[in-house]
């Protein structure tokens, strides 16, 4: 940047005759040469190097707004991401603040705003946006309180207080696609203080972007919030947007946005995506549900055996007894029947003495063939299954105990069950009505939000937050057992003339491959993270030095035999290594261990490179290893 600005003084100074435009031909031309945009693009870009935004001032961590004493600021996902693009494109993109989201809209409806650079998609906003692909998804879901009413789906919405913002997509999917639910809408100013209305009791529930949720929750501590039911919109689709008038910009956008390579998107959802999702996703406090029909099933059930045995006793009316029983038990049996959640009773002997359909459906059974099969058979652990029916007996009933049917078709499915006990007119228990809830999806949901918040999405292995997790845990654990343990660093050399050379996705080709060779060569004990760029980590439990030095030198071979093909190239590369050993008679932290290691990795480099070099007794290096091939 130095000597760009030298040139572009000397230029100044020796062709005056040059126009301001030309010079910023020339300044534009050096940011931008690599997104292969045309020449109209370009000269845009020179005519337009202020270019305003339309932002969400409360849709964290995707886009917000603080104002601190430096004034106003826009954060999240989509400000780093914009700033990527500012870096690329060579322009300013300025937010325009103090103003509602819903006057931002109106702006740009008027064509005074450039760029909504985080906006999802309604039929509304169509018809004065163009839409760039989107570059952020995440589901939408319900939110209601850990005591509210069950709710299982939208239509389930039907008749509550619901908080919402009217500028949220979510508004015009609820009015546009199902007009039958008729909502009480309390209207909020943003997505913060719509879960706010909903932890005070002010609302009974809010449809909310689910990384959003979780952001705010954790943020604000609003441990009485759940995730009630996903919708059945999927994932929130982001995207940027500009006035349909300006479809050179889209166009420019785009490029922008296909430019921003994996590693640098995963920088920034790391950034902000590093969840406490366990708070709001712990399995006993999501989805706790109070089911009303299979509350009245249960109670009718209760009911009928109580008026049997009592019409048992009196012979005068045995006639008009038989006739009530009959009709009682049709309509139990159409209550059962009828119920979309499985349900069944089990005898004290965990044995299944009936069925609905709905038990059919998820078990790939019949009834014929679940009458007198046992209760735990049906799952995935039977000795948990077995501990529910036990427990239920001892106290009476129990909730929340989650369990994973088994299929015939090989389909297992999550669910949870609440059981109660019923009993003879002598109160003696004599049996088990047990009601499960399929929550499945929920364990999709939660499975792709830890997967987001601890994998590396090029690579698969472990993100560098996880691997320190990791690396501390199995660090105490040595350190308390007096054990060994090894670390080792790698990373790979003259990784950016790979890069230069083929491009940066040859880069992304080696780092996927590169870490399939440590998967495949390293331990399942050993824990494998990739913590930078090119640069990975390795922790080894139970292992001293010599072990760690023969793994390594193995693993170092095998990446400088292998070849890469790429485009018909064949790409080869190699690698060095830093190793130490962690000393239990010394204070050694996992700090001082990974930074010895680091020191070790860069004598490895310092004395040529493709070799494997360890610290002896974390202080005095070894000589450099690298085997003859």
């Amino acid at each position: 940047m130095f000597k760009k600005v030298h040139f572009f003084t000397l230029t100044l100074l020796i062709a005056t005759t040059f126009s301001a435009t030309t010079l910023r031909e020339i300044a534009h031309g050096t940011e931008i040469q690599t997104l292969k945009l045309t020449q109209e693009e370009k000269q845009f870009l020179i005519e337009h190097p202020k270019l305003s935004m339309g932002v969400g001032i409360a849709f964290p961590p995707f886009q917000f707004v603080e104002n601190s004493y430096r004034g106003f600021e826009f954060k999240g996902i989509a400000a780093d991401t914009i700033r990527l693009l500012e870096k690329r494109l060579g322009v300013t993109f300025e937010p325009v603040f103090n103003i509602t989201f819903d006057r931002a809209l109106e702006l740009g409806r008027e064509g005074k705003i450039d760029v909504f650079p985080c906006i999802s998609w309604t039929p509304e906003r169509a018809d004065f946006l163009s839409y760039t692909s989107p570059y952020l998804s995440y589901p939408l879901v319900i939110i209601s309180r850990s005591d509210g009413p069950f709710i299982g789906s939208v239509k389930d919405l039907n008749g509550l207080k619901v908080a919402e913002v009217k500028t949220l997509s979510t508004y015009s999917k609820v009015k546009n696609e199902f007009p039958e639910v008729t909502l009480d809408y309390q209207f909020e100013q943003d997505t913060e203080s719509m879960l706010e209305a909903v932890s005070l009791g002010k609302a009974q529930a809010c449809i909310v972007d689910l990384a959003v949720a979780s952001y705010l929750i954790n943020k604000r501590g609003l441990s009485n919030l759940k995730v009630a039911a996903p919708t059945p919109w999927g994932d929130n689709k982001l995207a940027m947007a500009t006035p349909n008038s300006m479809p050179i910009l889209k166009r420019i956008l785009q490029k922008g946005l296909d430019s921003i390579t994996p590693e640098e998107e995963n920088l920034i959802r790391q950034k902000w995506l590093r969840l406490e999702y366990s708070s709001l996703t712990n399995p006993y406090h999501v989805l706790q549900w109070a089911l009303k029909l299979t509350g009245f099933a249960l109670l009718i059930f209760g009911i009928i055996f109580w008026k049997n045995r009592n019409l048992k006793r009196e012979v005068e009316e045995k006639v008009a007894a038989r006739e009530l029983l009959k009709q009682a038990n049709n309509y139990n049996r159409s209550l059962f029947e009828i119920n979309t959640d499985p349900i069944m009773a089990i005898d004290r002997e965990g044995v299944i003495t009936d069925a609905n359909k709905s038990t059919e459906t998820i078990t790939g059974l019949s009834r014929t063939e679940l009458i007198g099969r046992k209760f735990s058979s049906l799952f995935t652990n039977d000795q948990k299954a077995d501990q529910g029916l036990q427990d239920t007996l001892l106290y009476s009933s129990i909730k929340n105990h989650e369990l994973e049917f088994t299929n015939i078709n090989g389909k297992n499915t999550h669910a949870i069950f609440n059981f109660s006990v019923f009993k003879d007119e002598t109160g003696i228990s004599t049996g088990i009505f047990a009601a499960a809830r399929d929550i499945t999806e929920r364990k999709i949901m939660e499975e792709r939000l830890k997967e987001m918040a601890t994998t590396d999405s090029l690579t698969g292995l472990n993100n560098r937050q996880h691997f320190l997790e990791h690396s501390s845990i199995l660090f105490e654990m040595a350190k308390r057992h007096k054990a060994n343990l090894s670390i080792a660093l790698f990373d790979i050399d003259h990784f950016k003339q790979v890069n230069d050379t083929w491009g940066h996705e040859a880069g992304d080709l080696v780092l996927r491959e590169l870490s399939k060779l440590a998967l495949n060569c390293f331990r399942s004990s050993d824990i494998i993270g990739r913590i930078g760029g090119e640069e990975f980590a390795v922790i080894m439990p139970e292992t001293d030095k010599e072990e760690a030095i023969l793994a390594s030198e193995r693993f170092r071979k095998i990446v400088e035999s292998t070849r890469f093909e790429y485009e018909n190239d064949l790409l080869s590369i190699t690698v060095s290594i830093g190793i130490a050993q962690f000393n239990p008679n010394t204070n050694t932290t996992i700090n001082d261990l990974t930074k010895i290691s680091d020191d070790a990795l860069y004598t490895a480099k310092a004395n040529g490179r493709n070799m494997v070099f360890c610290a002896n007794d974390q202080t005095t290096p070894l000589k450099p290893l690298k085997s003859s091939n």
